[in-house]
């Protein structure tokens, strides 16, 4: 277990797991009051065959996220129990996965569509599938957005669609088509440098600068271990071709006008295998930028450096964020850098609320990855030199939903939340419990009684 407000320290944990049935096993750690699910904190140990079967499970990592849900339960409105049963409170959640993967990683070409109401969460191939049907979402325009995008060559797919029945229509109306890509994690490095003939690199090793030491034996007649250790971690790989196809169809739309390009955020990668250029923030308000110590590089001399060599070596990062007129461009937790620099690229922003939509990247729900912390950081790097860790990885999907729904508690001023981060697309209709307001305001009203007293 870790424990940041305990001297930054690992120690052990146990928590249960309940087998039923068709649904397996379901965790159950009652230390920290999660049951049916546990957070990105619980990492599990690989046990032996004859121990697989036993409901108990092992714990080498744990973050806490109570403090964080409390910490936006404060900001909720108090409300009278009778206005709470008047009005019941629903969203509808939405995460747009990711584009990126060929063969190390599952190939996701995901992207999602808003307008007015109406949602729907898609994936496009750059090749026609046999027995594929044209997409139909009884809205105008999306329609003829879906029906350009697959032309007679291309395929595209409704993964979900829902339509949001509640709010006024007021909330919705004027907007345009909303179109939101996931995470993108343009890597820095595209292919792995090789020996020649004469003992040279055929590609030149990408600049020490900036990267985590070791395996820089230029030497080798293989690849230093850093570029392979990239190379193996390389989210996007080969997915660039059916993005430039997907922007060309974009591109060509005659009402593309009318269309508002969302990116969620982590579309550049500048965490794994890169030093930490940014600093602990405590109240989790800002990214911090860490300023450069003598003979080293400051923050802004680093993110020039990796920006514009994946610009270079990834054409599409340019051309995407040239493609509409209308966009907003979300920082990650990958990216987060870009918060406060933006050398040559559009201006990022930490969320887009207008129209019924509240979108963030979705990295502020997680306890190490969030603005201000440099946990995530440092797992990162470990999971760069041991890619087995990804494995260990739990679904986190309850987890991100419930943060989702006390956003909506704390603002009310949304229907529809959208994020990313996860690399899995998801969307939902959720229904709020609003006895989790009638509880906080409770509390909130005692807490407030008692610094009256004082």
């Amino acid at each position: 277990m870790y424990t940041p407000t305990n001297g930054r320290e690992f120690g052990q944990h146990v928590w249960n797991a309940v087998y039923r049935g068709a649904s397996g096993w379901i965790p159950v750690d009652s230390t920290f009051s999660e049951t049916g699910f546990v957070d990105s904190g619980h990492i599990r140990h690989p046990l032996p065959p004859t121990e697989r079967a036993k409901p108990l499970r092992s714990c080498r990592l744990r973050q806490r996220i109570v403090d964080r849900y409390r910490e936006d339960l404060r900001s909720v409105p108090r409300h009278t129990e009778a206005s709470l049963d008047v009005r019941p409170l629903r969203f509808v959640y939405l995460d747009c996965g990711r584009w990126g993967g060929t063969s190390n990683f599952p190939a996701g070409r995901h992207f999602a569509i808003v307008k007015g109401r109406r949602v729907a969460l898609c994936e496009f191939h750059g090749s026609a599938r046999a027995g594929s049907a044209a997409p139909d979402l009884n809205e105008p325009l999306m329609n003829s957005f879906l029906h350009h995008l697959r032309g007679s060559r291309h395929y595209v797919n409704v993964i979900a669609q829902t339509w949001f029945l509640s709010g006024p229509d007021e909330d919705f109306a004027g907007g345009p088509m909303y179109l939101l890509i996931g995470d993108l994690h343009l890597p820095i490095q595209t292919e792995v440098p090789t020996m020649g003939p004469g003992g040279a690199y055929v590609a030149r090793p990408e600049e020490p600068i900036g990267r985590i030491a070791g395996g820089e034996d230029y030497s080798s007649t293989t690849a230093p271990d850093w570029h392979q250790r990239y190379d193996r971690g390389d989210i996007f790989e080969e997915a660039a071709p059916e993005l430039n196809i997907f922007l060309d169809r974009l591109e060509s739309f005659s009402r593309r006008e009318e269309i508002h390009l969302v990116q969620a955020g982590d579309m550049y990668e500048l965490w794994i295998g890169l030093e930490r250029h940014f600093e602990h923030f405590p109240d989790r308000s800002q990214v911090a930028l860490r300023q450069g110590q003598p003979r080293s590089i400051t923050a802004q001399q680093f993110v020039e450096h990796w920006v514009g060599i994946t610009n270079e070596r990834n054409p599409v990062a340019t051309r995407i964020q040239r493609a509409l007129p209308e966009s907003t461009w979300i920082y990650g937790n990958h990216d987060n850098y870009l918060a406060v620099l933006h050398p040559g690229i559009p201006e990022r922003t930490r969320l887009l609320r207008r129209h019924g939509l509240y979108v963030e990247h979705g990295h502020q729900a997680d306890a190490y990855n969030h603005d201000g912390e440099i946990e995530g950081h440092t797992i990162t790097q470990q999971v760069f030199t041991l890619p087995i860790m990804r494995e260990f990885d739990p679904s986190r999907r309850r987890h991100f939903i419930t943060f989702a729904a006390l956003r909506c508690l704390a603002r009310r001023d949304f229907h529809i939340y959208v994020m990313a981060h996860t690399h899995s697309p998801y969307l939902t209709t959720v229904n709020v419990d609003l006895r989790l307001a009638r509880v906080q305001g409770r509390e909130r009203a005692e807490e407030e009684e008692a610094q009256g007293e004082d």
